[in-house]
């Protein structure tokens, strides 16, 4: 297995514990029920998946500490609760497309045996980008669709 492999699989589950807790304090901060609900099906998104990752921290000698760093979290919430709904999915999108390119980029050096779980980052990466696109832009009818699709647990 590849150092860069190894270190892209610790970049993945960094990013899932991050956003689990980034999402646990959004929905504590949820100006509305709708925000809260779509924090809680993201946050429930960002646990899954972080669950989904483990075998393969393991199957590769990687310890499963939750090491990352979350000290940019109180600033995120600050940045969702000064700006409208609108401008928060739109920053976020703009945020999400670099890392899913970057994950798609840490999928591609995984082995034969590791892909399924890759790929389902990855989709989860552009579920996600595409929830935070069309929030931005209004469309919020069917915005969780895709999110909520690759659930074994959707919230109610």
């Amino acid at each position: 297995m590849t150092e860069a492999y190894l270190d892209g699989l610790r970049v993945l589950y960094d990013g899932e514990v991050m956003g689990e807790r980034l999402l646990l304090a959004l929905h504590a901060a949820a100006r509305t029920p709708r925000e809260a609900r779509c924090f809680a099906a993201i946050l429930q998104l960002e646990t899954e998946t972080k669950a989904r990752l483990r075998p393969l921290l393991l199957r590769h000698g990687l310890s499963l500490a939750e090491a990352g760093d979350l000290s940019g979290i109180p600033a995120r919430v600050a940045g969702y609760l000064q700006q409208s709904w609108e401008a928060y999915a739109s920053a976020t999108a703009a945020r999400l497309g670099p890392i899913l390119a970057s994950y798609q980029a840490i999928a591609a050096l995984g082995p034969p045996q590791d892909r399924p779980i890759l790929q389902a980052v990855v989709d989860h990466e552009a579920a996600l980008l595409r929830w935070a696109e069309m929030e931005g832009a209004g469309d919020t009818d069917a915005s969780l669709s895709d999110l909520l699709s690759l659930l074994n647990f959707p919230p109610d």
